[in-house]
């Protein structure tokens, strides 16, 4: 699930497509504001192997399903493996019957079978280290493929626009301590592109996990001014006050990254909610 809550970064059109030789993302036809062009769904593989694994499967659509086939036809490989980023609807509808037409079984969180660590899905497959990004949602998982030098990251971070912090399930202070870790792994030289769930892949990594923080204590920022004007912790007057400008369409992710926000400052004792309830 993703959101523009701001007005969108310059950014490429992206219709998908081959990111490297070892990437090809097939885009979905959903697209909307919570959503953007569509759900990425990324092909991921490696030489000399025809076993491909596929990342979010995206909704449950013929249309879809035969444009992968066709991308992996393309490329002479089978589907062997279904990973998903995390469980939201747009990343995983289609996720059963993708496996029952690919007889691939499905990788996730809340399938109690993807844990942290080095990660093989299909014999002779791509080998890739799973770490967990819970923040956007509890379940959100990275698939780092050193390989290709990129890591899959769902709907962590966008070079278009912020992400939502789908509240109570997923919390800021994940969050935070997420993109902390996914900019550890890129400065330690391994990895230097963000395979994201909706829109181009991340380039620049530092540059838009720094925005992505920015960007959140900014809104921390306001959400304090607010609280601290009205007096008050109400969601529907910090939205109006904080979140005027946004797209109507995005009500229900404006109110969730404020639940997130006032629950993160409960959090870290901050006196500005202090006496609320």
């Amino acid at each position: 699930m993703h959101a523009s809550l701001d007005s969108p970064c310059a950014v490429p059109a992206w219709a998908g497509g081959r990111v490297s030789p070892f990437a090809r993302c097939v885009l979905a036809d959903n697209p909307s504001a919570m959503t953007y062009t569509g759900t990425n769904t990324w092909v991921l593989s490696q030489p000399g192997s025809r076993a491909a694994v596929l990342i979010d499967p995206g909704p449950s659509s013929r249309k879809h399903f035969e444009a992968v086939e066709h991308a992996c036809q393309e490329d002479r490989l089978d589907i062997g493996a279904i990973v998903l980023t995390h469980g939201h609807p747009d990343h995983s509808e289609g996720a059963t019957e993708a496996s029952r037409r690919w007889g691939a079984p499905v990788f996730s969180r809340s399938h109690e079978n993807l844990a942290e660590g080095p990660f093989q899905p299909v014999d002779a497959g791509p080998l890739f280290e799973v770490v967990y990004l819970p923040g956007h949602s509890s379940d959100s998982v990275g698939i780092c493929f050193p390989l290709d030098r990129s890591i899959a990251t769902g709907d962590l971070v966008f070079a278009q626009s912020p992400t939502v912090i789908c509240w109570p399930d997923g919390t800021l202070q994940d969050y935070f301590e997420s993109l902390r870790r996914v900019k550890a792994l890129v400065r330690e030289g391994s990895y230097l592109r963000l395979l994201s769930a909706h829109g181009p892949p991340v380039e620049n990594p530092l540059t838009d996990i720094s925005l992505a923080e920015a960007h959140r204590f900014k809104r921390l920022a306001q959400v304090r001014g607010a609280i601290h004007r009205g007096g008050t912790i109400d969601v529907e007057h910090l939205a109006q006050a904080v979140y005027d400008d946004v797209d109507a369409r995005l009500d229900l992710a404006t109110r969730a990254n404020i639940q997130a926000q006032i629950d993160y400052l409960f959090a870290i004792d901050d006196p500005c909610v202090a006496g609320h309830t």
